[in-house]
C-alpha cells in the first residue's frame, strides 16, 4: 500500500459536527468566530470559513488533505465536535439565548484561598482606577428647575406592612395633579442622595467612586438615570426633564408628551392616560464599563432598573400615589425624544404615577367587552 495512502487514511476522522454555540462577525480585519459558551474568539481565514460552510451544508466529505488539517485544528479548538450537539428548549429567539449563555460565568474563580481572592480583588480595583473613570453624576444641558427639599415625614403616614399590602400596579388614572412636595419627595427618595456621603468608605480612608441610594447598585455605580415626563405636577411646567441627582432638580430636555404620544412610546399601551408624571429609567453604560468591562455588567444595569422600580412603587404607595410600570417601550423613539444616542445610553423601563381608580384592569377593557 502506498505510503501516501496510509498517511491519508490515518488522518481520516470519524463524523464531526459543528459546535452549536457559535456566531460569526464580519469585521474590517476579517471574519471573527465567537464561541459564546466558552467566551472565546477566533480570527478565520477564508479556507477555515469555507470549511465550516461545507459542514453547515452537509458537504464536509468533499475534502482533501488541506481540509483534514483544518478539521484537526477545528476539533482541537472545540469548533468541530465528535457528537451531534443537543440544544436545550428555549422559547425566545437566538439573540436572547446568546445573551443568556454569553454572559454566564464570564469571570472565572480560580482562587485557592480567601486571602488570594482579596489580593486579586484589590489589584482589580487598582487596575480599574487607572482606566478613565466616568463621572458619577450625569449632567444634561438645559434650563434648570430646582426642586424643593423633600418632606421625609410624608413617608411615615403608613406602616411598612400597609405599604406592602397596598402596593399595586394600577392602569386607570384620572389626570389629577400631584403636589410639588409629594413629587419632590418621591423622586428624591427613589433616585436622590438619600444617604449623603458614603461614610463607610471615607472613614476607612478609601476613595469614594460611587454613591449610596435607597436601592442597591453594583459597585455603588448607579448607572441608571431618571428622565421624567411631567403632565400635571403643581408648580412644574409640563415637559420632559432629566433629574439632576447632585443638585436635586430638573433640567429641561424636550417638550411635554400627550397621552397619545406616551401611548405610542409604550408600544400602544393606553394605560398611561391621565398620569401626573412618568419616569423613563435610562442606563448610561459607560458608568459601568470602566469597572466592569465584561458583558455580565449588562445584567447589573437590568437588575438596578428593577431595584429602582420597586423602590419607586413602594415610596409612591407610602405617599398615597398610584403607579404603573412597563418594560414594553419603543427604545428608538424614546431615545430620540430624550436626546440619547440609544447605544451608550438606553431606556430600560417606564414608571408612571398619579391618581385614579385603584384597579389593575384597564377601564377600556370593560368598555370593549360591554359593547
Amino acid at each position: 500500500m502506498p505510503l501516501a495512502k496510509i498517511k491519508k487514511e490515518s488522518r481520516k476522522m470519524s463524523k464531526l459536527y459543528l459546535n452549536s454555540d457559535l456566531f460569526f462577525l464580519l469585521k474590517d480585519e476579517g471574519i471573527v468566530l465567537w464561541d459564546y459558551q466558552k467566551h472565546q474568539q477566533f480570527s478565520l481565514n477564508s479556507s477555515y470559513f469555507e470549511r465550516l460552510i461545507a459542514y453547515s451544508q452537509g458537504k464536509e466529505d468533499e475534502a482533501d488533505e488541506a481540509s483534514a488539517d483544518i478539521d484537526h485544528h477545528l476539533v482541537k479548538e472545540g469548533i468541530l465536535v465528535p457528537q451531534a450537539p443537543t440544544q436545550p428548549s428555549w422559547n425566545w429567539d437566538k439573540l436572547s439565548y446568546i445573551f443568556h449563555i454569553g454572559t454566564r460565568n464570564v469571570v472565572n474563580d480560580e482562587h485557592t484561598s480567601k486571602e488570594e481572592w482579596i489580593a486579586d480583588y484589590v489589584a482589580g480595583c487598582e487596575e480599574a482606577i487607572e482606566r478613565k473613570i466616568e463621572d458619577i453624576y450625569v449632567k444634561r444641558k438645559g434650563v434648570f428647575f430646582p426642586l424643593p427639599s423633600p418632606n421625609l415625614e410624608l413617608l411615615n403616614q403608613r406602616s411598612f406592612q400597609e405599604i406592602l399590602q397596598q402596593r399595586q400596579t394600577v392602569r386607570n388614572f384620572d389626570g389629577q395633579p400631584v403636589s410639588l412636595e409629594a413629587f419632590s419627595t418621591l423622586i428624591f427618595t427613589t433616585f436622590g442622595l438619600f444617604h449623603g456621603p458614603w461614610h463607610d468608605l471615607t472613614e476607612a480612608g478609601l476613595r469614594e467612586l460611587g454613591v449610596r441610594k435607597t436601592s442597591a447598585s453594583g459597585g455603588g455605580l448607579h448607572p441608571n438615570e431618571a428622565f421624567i415626563t411631567i403632565h400635571n405636577v403643581v408648580g412644574i411646567e409640563p415637559g420632559t426633564y432629566h433629574y439632576d441627582v447632585e443638585r436635586h432638580g430638573l433640567v429641561s430636555i424636550n417638550n411635554a408628551l400627550s397621552d397619545d404620544e406616551l401611548s405610542a412610546f409604550c408600544m400602544g399601551q393606553p394605560f398611561g392616560e391621565g398620569l401626573a408624571f412618568g419616569v423613563f429609567i435610562v442606563a448610561f453604560f459607560a458608568k459601568l464599563w470602566w469597572k466592569y468591562p465584561h458583558s455580565r455588567g449588562y445584567r447589573v444595569a437590568l437588575l438596578d432598573a428593577g431595584h429602582l422600580s420597586q423602590t419607586f412603587q413602594l415610596v409612591a404607595t407610602s405617599l398615597g400615589i398610584l403607579s404603573w410600570m412597563t418594560a414594553n417601550i419603543h427604545d428608538v423613539n424614546v431615545s430620540s425624544h430624550l436626546k440619547l444616542d440609544g447605544v451608550h445610553q438606553a431606556p430600560l423601563h417606564f414608571l408612571g404615577a398619579g391618581y385614579g381608580q385603584k384597579s389593575a384592569v384597564y377601564k377600556g377593557f370593560r368598555e370593549y367587552f360591554e359593547k
